[in-house]
């Protein structure tokens, strides 16, 4: 399942209320990505922060393909060993151009992550002022 949403509107929550037995991969809590391999099987797998490791991925100097790539493969491989997995995404657009090129690359690295792992996902969830809408 794909949570997406702006900053504070409820996607946290949301989870919350439908995974009881969840274990957070936060970038905001100071978690890599890689850690998620430690998590046992049998707990949903909730992933957030993937603006912070987009960032992290850009000042590593790799290109817009490179990140992509990196990106679907190590949630491609930890979705083969959890099943039950959740990306909460912070969606960045909404139509406003960023005036500064590297955050204009984030909000498109983001939006193409988006786009790829909605496709991939059995179900996709939009939070807008704590409502949700099931997309898909």
């Amino acid at each position: 399942m794909v949570v997406i949403g702006g900053a504070y509107s409820g996607k946290r929550r949301f989870v919350r209320e439908h995974c009881k037995r969840g274990r957070w991969i936060s970038a905001y809590d100071g978690c890599r990505i890689e850690d998620a391999g430690d998590i046992g099987q049998r707990q949903t797998l909730i992933l957030e922060g993937f603006e912070i490791w987009l960032e992290e991925l850009i000042s590593s100097g790799k290109s817009d393909e490179e990140i992509l790539l990196i990106m679907k493969e190590t949630i491609t491989r930890i979705a083969s060993v959890h099943p039950d997995i959740v990306l909460i995404m912070l969606e960045i657009g909404r139509g406003i151009v960023p005036v500064k090129k590297e955050d204009r690359r984030l909000r498109d690295l983001m939006g193409w992550l988006q786009q790829h792992f909605v496709g991939q996902a059995d179900r996709a969830v939009y939070i807008w002022h704590g409502l949700a809408r099931a997309m898909k």
